[in-house]
């Protein structure tokens, strides 16, 4: 497992490459602060991480409407994550949980099929359907943003919340003190027995959105991860990342870059001279006068390979 020290991301550049990745939802900041090193053995998953990010890249300019859409959407998404894992561990989820959650699966429904329109030219992910746990927290299908337990939930809680609109109209229209705080009392004692029946219907709905938990996790991992692509690719297209042939022997670097250095140079109108190198195993000496860019190329030798590991162009 490579780790690497805030310092060492400084002096090469792949602290400057990561602060210029936009993440728009939690999961695809998450991904980019928790920067993932594939090792040897996930050689199959690397390729697989770099195909998906090669044809995001290759295809950003006609896709970039949609792109743009889908970066809105994900930049909408709550991190919901814990509330789910205490569904899925029988805790009782409040209000503004099941709000949350139910956002978070309105903006993955709108999300799907935006992904339809990129799916034969972008990264192959799986989601699952969000109707089922939005017709948990959302019965009679009204798809509206807010959440409101509705009446219609139980007998008993219909009940109760006419009882206390009856009483509410009748505190409106009491005249003396004595009938208004006999009122107030009745009141409080049925919003009492409304926020006791509502946590009931509370726990049912996270009883019931349990056995969904694990599937609405993996959409928000998707979710990070598209988000996570999008970015890599974006990033490739600005700096003119390709795709690298991965290989057991020499480490072969045509005309590489280093993005920080692009910029940099860019702002005072010159412009970075791409660096070549080919390195067998073993020890490479690299000779030159002072100020000739040794250190330049083997940070920027460095940083490539480390992209390249985090599954960059």
């Amino acid at each position: 497992m490579i780790s690497i020290r805030f310092e060492e991301k400084q002096q090469i550049g792949l602290q400057y490459a990561l602060e210029t990745l936009h993440g728009c939802s939690p999961f695809g900041q998450e991904k980019i602060r928790r920067l993932r090193f594939y090792t040897p053995a996930e050689r199959a998953e690397l390729e697989e991480e770099l195909y998906n990010v090669q044809q995001a890249a290759d295809h950003a300019e006609e896709l970039k409407g949609v792109y743009d859409k889908i970066c809105i959407l994900l930049c909408q998404m709550k991190d919901i994550r814990n509330s789910i894992r205490r569904c899925r561990d029988g805790e009782v989820p409040d209000h503004v949980e099941l709000f949350e959650i139910k956002g978070y699966l309105q903006r993955l429904e709108s999300l799907l099929p935006l992904y339809q329109q990129i799916s034969d030219t972008a990264p192959l992910l799986t989601y699952h359907d969000p109707k089922p746990a939005l017709d948990i927290l959302d019965p009679d299908n009204t798809r509206s943003r807010g959440f409101y337990i509705p009446d219609s939930m139980t007998e008993k809680l219909r009940q109760i919340r006419r009882s206390k609109k009856e009483l509410e109209e009748k505190l409106h229209e009491a005249k003396t003190d004595a009938q208004k705080d006999e009122l107030r009392l009745q009141r409080t004692r049925i919003c009492a027995e409304e926020e006791s029946e509502e946590t009931k219907i509370r726990r049912d709905m996270g009883a019931r959105l349990a056995p969904l938990a694990e599937a609405m996790l993996a959409d928000a991992e998707s979710a990070g991860r598209l988000d996570f692509i999008i970015q890599k690719a974006l990033f490739a297209v600005r700096y003119g990342g390709v795709m690298p042939q991965i290989t057991d022997g020499t480490l072969e670097l045509t005309e590489m870059v280093n993005p920080e250095l692009c910029d940099l140079l860019s702002e005072q109108g010159r412009s970075f001279v791409p660096v070549s190198i080919s390195l067998d195993r073993g020890a490479t000496v690299i000779t030159g006068a002072n100020m000739g860019g040794k250190s330049v190329a083997m940070k920027t030798v460095a940083l490539n390979v480390l992209l390249m590991q985090a599954g960059f162009l």
